[in-house]
């Protein structure tokens, strides 16, 4: 049974619910960072394949491009590597 002075302990201790808050405040921060690296990836990837896109046929061809390797990269999801 549980008592307020058990509470009170645990709290105490760090073993109560601050202790589980402060985990779960860290998975979600940990979380948090891992999207928004996952998006700041994707919107550079979508940034550089409109750039891509935007070269005209000469540059391309100094690349070593084609129109149809432009097209073929900048029609992929942002989400794709």
């Amino acid at each position: 049974m549980h008592t307020i002075q058990a509470d009170v302990a645990d709290i105490k201790d760090g073993f109560g619910w601050t202790a589980w808050l402060r985990a779960g405040w860290a998975l979600a921060q940990r979380d948090l960072i891992r999207v928004l690296t996952l998006l700041d990836g994707a919107l550079e990837r979508r940034r550089q394949r409109r750039f891509l896109a935007g070269l005209d046929d000469r540059a391309l061809a100094d690349m070593g491009l084609s129109r149809a390797d432009v097209w073929r990269e900048s029609s992929k999801s942002c989400l794709r590597d």
